[in-house]
């Protein structure tokens, strides 16, 4: 991944089914990584952003169905909401 990421010149990559553990980290180089919070292992989503980029979390409340991660980013000056996405079931 981080040579896709770097040959492509990502910027900021949304994730779905991470899989990630309820506390567990991810890292890669140059990127901060943005998962959702989760009570159990499975599923849910992160957003990446390249470290040169202003940004912060946003939370992102009221959903019960829909898994997501949002962040609030900085470019060129404007400012712009990001947010990855993930339907846990078919309703």
């Amino acid at each position: 991944m981080e040579n896709f990421l770097s040959q492509h010149g990502v910027e900021i990559f949304l994730l779905s089914e991470t899989f990630l553990n309820p506390g567990q980290a991810f890292r890669l180089a140059n990127y901060i990584c943005h998962p959702s919070d989760r009570s159990t292992a499975g599923g849910g989503t992160a957003i990446l952003v390249r470290r040169n980029i202003v940004h912060h979390s946003v939370p992102v409340l009221g959903l019960t169905h829909l898994e997501a991660t949002a962040v609030q980013v900085t470019l060129a000056g404007r400012h712009g909401k990001i947010l990855a996405a993930y339907l846990t079931r078919a309703h």
